[in-house]
């Protein structure tokens, strides 16, 4: 875990000193690394992940995030991604902190995210399933606002957006 902890704050780093882009390009037309599906996820093919483009609670009506995000405690966020079945899948899981940071975009800035790909994501924090190796009370996340890696009390309520492994 002091891996782990040693890398977020390298990449924490990297990004307070790169800045960030004044706008975003949410151009996601012949775009090699995402592929976007009509059932409401994305494809990550760089990182081999399916995403939910919607925060867990929303549901996609075809071309938006509907209905309301709901924000769960750390504990509660592990127990919802084992019983989702967001478009029709039932193996969706918490993604870790690499998994989730995978998904700021620096070329955008509050939120440092593309919201054509994840909309609705807007400066909160989500939650990953990588809990601190120092607080057994703590777990990561990243806020969007800067796309900064954070660390949070596990009872706080924060956003998720689950994940799934593409399948080979």
């Amino acid at each position: 875990m002091k891996l782990i902890n040693k890398t977020l704050a390298l990449i924490f780093t990297t990004v307070a000193c790169n800045g960030f882009a004044a706008a975003c390009e949410p151009i996601i037309e012949n775009n090699e690394q995402y592929i976007v599906h009509s059932d409401g996820t994305v494809t990550d093919t760089i990182n081999g992940l399916i995403w939910m483009r919607c925060r867990l609670g929303e549901s996609w009506d075809g071309s938006q995030c509907i209905d309301e995000a709901v924000a769960y405690s750390w504990n509660d966020a592990l127990a919802m991604s084992e019983t989702s079945t967001f478009a029709g899948h039932s193996d969706w899981y918490l993604p870790n902190i690499k998994e989730l940071f995978s998904t700021v975009d620096l070329s955008c800035a509050f939120p440092a995210v593309n919201e054509t790909l994840f909309p609705k994501t807007g400066i909160a924090a989500f939650w990953s399933s990588t809990h601190n190796s120092n607080d057994a009370a703590e777990a990561w996340t990243i806020e969007f606002y800067r796309g900064e890696p954070v660390l949070y009390g596990k009872a706080r309520q924060n956003f998720v957006r689950l994940a799934r492994k593409v399948s080979p």
